[in-house]
């Protein structure tokens, strides 16, 4: 009985992380009508990032759950930044609001 309730949360978990990117997928798509597959780049900065604190740093779990978003968030804010910034600065706002969007 333990195994399959061990098998029933890993698979609500595995699910739900799958259904938030595919929600992303879909508001990015609705938004700008163009299909952006960089998001899935963000999830794997996040997983990799749990897992370096966890293995490599010895982080204790907690520390570890809140320095990942941190991290991942303050990686997705230089990227837009650098990307948006640099690229978009002479363009419309309509222009900079999809490109944010699909990053």
């Amino acid at each position: 009985m333990t195994i399959f309730l061990q098998f029933l949360f890993s698979g609500l978990t595995v699910g739900s992380v799958y259904a938030l990117i595919g929600m992303g997928f879909t508001i990015i798509y609705n938004a700008t009508s163009i299909i952006n597959l960089a998001q899935g780049e963000f999830v794997v900065i996040g997983g990799l990032l749990m897992w370096f604190f966890l293995e490599s740093c010895n982080v204790p779990f907690p520390a570890a759950i809140a320095l990942t978003p941190l991290i991942a968030g303050m990686n997705g804010s230089d990227q837009a930044r650098s990307r948006i910034g640099a690229r978009f600065s002479g363009r419309s706002p309509s222009c900079r609001e999809k490109v944010a969007c699909m990053l």
